[in-house]
């Protein structure tokens, strides 16, 4: 045991606190004739005071000069041992204790040094021993709370004997004063009060909500849901710690209030937590598997995102449990295919497929078809005309009502189909006729507006100038129409406008007026026919490689003249002739130009790129020939060659001379002409065509004068000036042309 605790046994110091007076008899005697031996008779003095460094004459540990001198702060008596008679030598207050020695109660405490050092053990130099703020002699005297002056904390319990007194009002020698299990400290530190043994009044005591419950005796609801603390632990059985005892997301005061079950998280076992239907915006009925009764378990709803307290979700008419089951359409959406239509309205009125947003795949979606577009969303043709009625409103924005939207007497479809025209538009290549007379009428092409690229539209041929749409050169003068039209300002369906004899495009070629009869000549062309209808092609076989092209004869405005050379009438008339690999001739045919060849219909485009001033398509038939059979096995269609090139749509015509210039040029040289004063203001180009869409320059043409007929002869053909506007009623003859293969003229054959 510490000797503080045995001095305290000794004294009378018990479980009741000090009592001064509680000693027993013999503890004190024990302690009297301890302190008495200090206070034996001295020895005398040796010597004289002050004298003798070492002497002490009162026997108290202190030299008699150390007394005197005050050497340790104190000046006390040298005969006395115990200068300020409180029972401790001079030497044991300056030396052991550190007090006094010349006052009997060093710190003032009202405790006799002596007392603090032998009866109660405390510090003699501080009047508060354990510096919890009571002095030492209160500690011992105060009658109601006798506490241990050397302890700041008599019972223990965490609290100094000083607040337990002055801040707390509880008893610093009972560590637990309301006797509820929790120490006086435990209590202030958790807020409690140490005074009472239910601090929140809530029913259960601070110990067993801080020991058995875990809750906060501070609180009469720990975890704020509405609910006690002692309701949750002797009434509903809920944890008090928490505000969701199943941790459903539904709280247990509202589970208490809705009637759920607080330990069950989904009270009516639908696979779905009280908390979900009851807290969210699904909003069902968790004592109930089926909210709305619609046959649809609240838990089907919530996966499928449909209302569980109506039976039709949508509103579409079609009840939830149909759509997910029959239907197969989306029970929390009233369109389904997003098609305008409720898919209500697509079942029960209207008959379309909820699921498809276009039933009858005419590229129209159903509501459209029936809002918008009022054709039939189950027929793909509502008017029948072969065309969608998506097509027709998207693509070709005529009417999917109406079989001819524009009036034109052809049917939609028909247009699209068959001739390509725009439905909706009556005239599609505005040529002031609409599709249905073009088509069905005049026979032209409804696409396009010139047909016969003469200049003008069609419509104004037919309706402004009488001419004929479908032929450039409606009168067969040399003139297109156009040209008649915006230049000459001639009839393009009168050939000699004037009536004076000569035709339009002869007049223009000379020049004289094609308004102005009075300078026309009448003019008689001899008849020289040049054809063979008995001739057979006979053996043995040949096999061309090349062919050549010439002709000769009056151009006489669109159509070709015989001529007299002297007095001799000649035919006008084309030549082919055919070489073989090594350019040898082999044979000719030769046919009449007069019989069949008119002006050419249509526009050529010239291979190279010059102007025609004359173009004639060729009718060819009885030609003049001297071939035998061709080889069948390279022309097996044509065993007669006449067949072939007849087969052919030749034309020919007379234009600027571009390809052929150096030729034309080494020919001059070769007959010792001049080619700047001979040949080059007469010389034209000679072209051919085999498909009456562009022509090809073969050759060189001279054009000479001829006056009605007769080649005007002095010293040989007079040369013509070369063609500006338009070819002169002359006399042409075109030079060697170039070689044209046999394998190309086979290829022109349709």
């Amino acid at each position: 045991m510490r000797r503080s605790n045995m001095m305290r046994t000794l004294l009378g110091w018990g479980s009741a606190g000090w009592s001064p007076l509680g000693g027993s008899p013999l503890a004190i005697a024990v302690l009297a004739m301890g302190l008495g031996a200090c206070n034996r008779a001295q020895p005398a003095p040796h010597g004289d005071v002050g004298t003798d460094r070492h002497l002490d004459t009162d026997g108290d540990g202190l030299t008699d000069v150390d007394e005197l001198t005050a050497t340790f702060g104190y000046t006390t008596d040298p005969y006395d041992p115990d200068s300020d008679g409180d029972q401790l030598t001079d030497g044991q207050e300056i030396k052991k204790y550190k007090t006094d020695p010349t006052k009997v109660d060093t710190d003032d405490d009202g405790l006799s040094d002596y007392d603090e050092i032998v009866l109660y053990l405390t510090d003699p130099g501080k009047a508060d021993t354990d510096d919890d703020g009571i002095e030492d002699l209160t500690e011992l005297t105060d009658p109601n709370h006798p506490t241990d002056p050397n302890d700041a904390d008599t019972d223990g319990d965490g609290l100094s004997d000083y607040d337990e007194e002055y801040t707390y009002l509880t008893d610093p020698l009972n560590n637990d004063s309301d006797y509820d299990g929790l120490f006086d400290g435990q209590e202030i530190g958790r807020g409690t009060d140490p005074l009472n043994t239910d601090s929140d009044y809530d029913g259960l005591s601070d110990y067993d909500e801080v020991r058995v419950y875990g809750t906060d005796p501070t609180k009469v609801d720990t975890d704020g849901d509405g609910l006690t603390d002692i309701d949750e632990v002797t009434t509903d059985g809920t944890d008090p710690t928490t505000v969701d005892t199943d941790r459903d997301g539904l709280w247990d005061k509202d589970e208490i209030d809705l009637g759920t079950d607080p330990h069950k998280p989904d009270t009516d076992g639908d696979g779905l937590g009280d908390g979900t239907e009851a807290n969210t915006s699904f909003h069902s009925d968790p004592l109930d598997t089926d909210t709305d009764d619609d046959g649809v378990p609240d838990r089907i709803e919530y996966l499928k995102g449909t209302n569980p307290r109506e039976a039709d979700t949508d509103h579409d008419g079609i009840s939830d449990l149909l759509e997910l089951t029959t239907t197969h359409t989306e029970p929390a959406d009233d369109d389904t295919d997003d098609d305008g239509l409720s898919d209500g309205d697509e079942l029960n009125l209207i008959h379309t497929d909820p699921l498809d947003p276009d039933t009858d795949g005419d590229r129209l979606i159903d509501g459209d078809e029936y809002k918008v577009d009022l054709t039939d969303p189950l027929n793909p043709d509502t008017d029948g005309d072969t065309l969608l009625d998506g097509a027709e409103v998207l693509t070709f924005h005529s009417d999917p009502r109406l079989l001819d939207t524009d009036g034109d007497k052809l049917q939609d479809g028909d247009e699209v189909r068959k001739y390509h025209t725009q439905p909706a538009i009556e005239d599609t290549d505005g040529d002031k006729l609409d599709d249905g007379q073009e088509i069905l009428i005049t026979l032209t092409d409804p696409l396009d507006p010139d047909m016969d690229d003469d200049g003008l539209v069609d419509g104004d041929e037919l309706l402004g100038y009488s001419s004929d749409p479908r032929d450039r050169d409606s009168d067969d003068d040399g003139l297109s129409d156009g040209f008649e039209v915006f230049v000459t300002l001639t009839d393009p369906a009168v050939r000699d406008s004037d009536g004076g004899g000569t035709v339009d495009g002869a007049e223009v070629g000379r020049p004289t007026d094609p308004e102005d009869a009075a300078d026309d000549a009448v003019c008689t062309y001899p008849n020289v026919p040049r054809q063979d209808t008995t001739y057979i092609p006979g053996t043995p076989t040949i096999d061309p490689v090349y062919m050549r092209v010439t002709f000769v004869g009056i151009a006489d405005g669109g159509v070709w003249r015989d001529y007299n050379f002297g007095s001799t009438g000649k035919s006008a008339q084309i030549e082919f002739s055919f070489y073989d690999a090594g350019k040898n001739q082999m044979c000719f045919v030769d046919y009449d130009l007069t019989s069949g060849t008119t002006s050419a219909h249509d526009t050529w485009v010239p291979g190279g790129l010059g102007t025609l001033y004359g173009a004639y398509d060729l009718s060819l038939k009885n030609g003049l020939t001297n071939c035998a059979e061709l080889d069948t096995t390279k022309f097996a269609r044509f065993p007669d060659v006449r067949d072939l090139l007849e087969d052919i749509p030749w034309g020919i015509a007379i234009g600027d001379l571009v390809a052929h210039v150096h030729e034309a040029q080494d020919a001059a040289a070769a007959k010792g002409d001049d080619w700047t004063t001979d040949w080059e203001p007469y010389v034209m180009g000679a072209y051919v065509t085999m498909d009456r869409q562009s022509a090809q320059e073969i050759s060189w043409v001279t054009g000479y004068d001829a006056q009605c007929g007769d080649v005007t002869l002095s010293g040989g053909p007079v040369p013509r000036p070369k063609a500006t506007l338009a070819l002169a009623d002359d006399w042409y003859q075109s030079g060697d042309s170039d070689f044209l293969t046999m394998v190309d003229v086979l290829a022109a054959a349709p």
